[in-house]
């Protein structure tokens, strides 16, 4: 069986990405596990149209699918800004670390009152990524959200965001 695997192609995902095939290249992301990340990619390159099916993959499961389309979604940027906000306060816990971490990919400024009010949420891990996304974004306001909420918390606190910072 491991030799028939050798002797498939390797999917095409730029001709699928020109036929604007985003069913193809979803189905890519959450069934081969070296070209997913690929697929993702792919199709973060085809900006608004593969928000939703990203998604929708996102919501898969499967957490390394999941965290698949957080990347592509974080590529994306500006135009998945609103659908990862609404996927967060919608979604399952297990879908909202990866659409955090996308968010904050993002870097769109939209996302500071968000992120400003997932500062008070009651996960350390989302409070230390809250934190570090709005240090990253920038903004004065959010800036000082972050300063407020670090000047609260214990010195290894400070310090894990401070390492996700650097590992921006």
């Amino acid at each position: 069986m491991a030799q028939m695997e050798l002797l498939k192609k390797r999917p095409d995902l730029e001709e699928l990405r020109m036929q604007h095939d985003i069913d193809g290249l979803v189905e890519i992301l959450e069934t081969h596990e070296e070209e997913g990340n690929r697929a993702a990619l792919t199709l973060a390159r085809m900006g608004d149209e593969a928000v939703e099916p990203l998604i929708k993959a996102l919501k898969h499961k499967n957490e390394a699918i999941q965290w698949k389309a957080a990347m592509g979604l974080g590529e994306i940027g500006g135009p998945a800004v609103e659908s990862l906000i609404q996927t967060i306060r919608t979604g399952e816990r297990r879908v909202q670390l990866p659409a955090l971490w996308a968010l904050e990919q993002t870097g769109d400024e939209r996302a500071v009152d968000f992120f400003i009010r997932v500062l008070d949420h009651k996960s350390e891990y989302c409070r230390q990524l809250a934190a570090s996304s709005l240090l990253r974004i920038g903004t004065e306001r959010g800036v000082q959200a972050a300063n407020q909420r670090l000047n609260k918390e214990s010195e290894s606190f400070r310090g894990i965001v401070a390492e996700m910072i650097e590992g921006s």
